[in-house]
């Protein structure tokens, strides 16, 4: 497979380049994938965008969660359509708190709230993504793990919006890619 005809070419970039040399093409036409409604899109090239998140993860052992990332994004979902969204995190801890959250949105209980793993083999229009990783050891787990980065960042058709704290994040070789390519595109919310 060397085309994909599921997210808007934007999305494909960066994935084309760190993953597949430059050799997974786009088969999608801009124009069939415009960006989703209801969130101010930093640039209107690009589908993808950062909303930083600073604030600390807690939890002991696998399982991590972050409060007031899952608050971040609460607030980002309030002015979505629910039907079209997925958020993906990759703690189970996370999944949970977010579920809660989530579920007193009008509509809120539309939007599915997996992990990585879970939502392998999965799609939306628009997928949030909550990195949960901020402390100050830069210690990111299997947040760094290449495969499940792929994963996560080939789920949307439309858009994709990681919400996390970039001065952790850049310990990993792949999110620091992403994130140069990000600032590069002028996506950062």
């Amino acid at each position: 497979l060397d085309t994909q005809y599921r997210m808007h070419p934007s999305l494909a970039t960066f994935v084309s380049t760190c993953f597949y040399r430059g050799k997974y093409l786009s088969g999608v036409a801009d124009a069939k994938r415009p960006q989703p409604r209801g969130l101010r899109w930093p640039s209107p090239s690009c589908n993808a965008a950062l909303l930083v998140s600073g604030s600390g993860e807690e939890g002991a052992g696998q399982s991590k969660r972050n409060p007031g990332e899952a608050s971040a994004v609460v607030s980002l979902l309030r002015d979505l359509r629910p039907a079209e969204v997925g958020v993906v995190t990759p703690y189970g801890a996370q999944v949970g708190l977010l579920r809660q959250q989530v579920s007193s949105l009008p509509g809120g209980r539309e939007i599915e709230v997996k992990s990585v793993d879970g939502f392998q083999g999965r799609e939306k229009e628009l997928i949030v993504f909550s990195a949960v990783r901020s402390n100050r050891s830069g210690s990111l787990g299997f947040v760094s793990d290449a495969r499940r980065l792929n994963v996560m960042l080939t789920r949307a058709k439309r858009g994709l919006v990681i919400v996390g704290d970039p001065t952790t994040l850049v310990r990993s070789r792949h999110w620091a890619d992403w994130l140069e390519w990000i600032e590069g595109q002028r996506a950062v919310l």
